[in-house]
């Protein structure tokens, strides 16, 4: 046989067994997946902020300077409605991030000191307030544990995730409050927290 026809021969073999490993390659990767039913999604931002890595300047950057500035290490930023809280450690790095539901009833006016950047005010998987407790429960998987509590005077649901991640060495735990279930009605989240969780 001709030295051309042998080396075509064997190209063509290596690109078989090329294709046919990426084949397997392709096979197996769903099947990964679907043998960890229990992995459920990590969580590591809100509002587009990462604790223990985003720093309080860059939150800045993100967000627009806060409605108040209670020091280097504390920032909040409000609607009529809603408020957002920082907490950062003393090298500015933020440790605790939270939204929050402060009113159920819609202002008839715009108010002084409206956040420009609310629609930021979202998880990284994109929970939202005002979603529903289900929705919680869809995006993260069931709570590591789930107690009434109370905000005010009114009874409320506190889910409570523990986030352990593969890659980036991060644990977070995130707290997400909700109104209880009424009359076949899911609850809705009024309130939701990121940090990282204090050894």
């Amino acid at each position: 046989m001709k030295p051309g026809w042998m080396q075509s021969l064997i190209s063509a073999s290596a690109l078989a067994a090329l294709f046919g490993t990426f084949l397997l390659g392709q096979d197996r990767g769903p099947l990964t997946r679907l043998a960890l039913p229990s992995a459920r999604n990590t969580e590591w931002k809100l509002a587009g902020v990462l604790p223990r890595h985003t720093t309080l300047q860059r939150a800045k950057a993100i967000l627009g300077e806060p409605f108040t500035h209670e020091s280097d290490y504390r920032a909040t930023w409000t609607t009529c409605e809603k408020k957002l809280e920082i907490r950062a450690d003393h090298e500015g790095i933020i440790k605790a991030v939270r939204v929050t539901r402060t009113s159920d009833t819609p202002p008839a006016i715009d108010c002084f000191g409206s956040a420009s950047g609310e629609s930021k005010w979202v998880t990284g998987l994109g929970l939202a307030l005002d979603d529903s407790t289900e929705r919680v429960t869809q995006l993260y998987g069931q709570p590591d544990s789930q107690r009434p509590s109370t905000k005010g005077l009114h009874q409320i649901e506190l889910l409570y995730y523990a986030l352990n991640s593969q890659g980036p060495k991060l644990t977070q735990v995130m707290t997400v409050r909700c109104t209880p279930e009424k009359d076949g009605r899911p609850g809705r989240v009024l309130e939701i927290r990121l940090t990282v969780p204090t050894l």
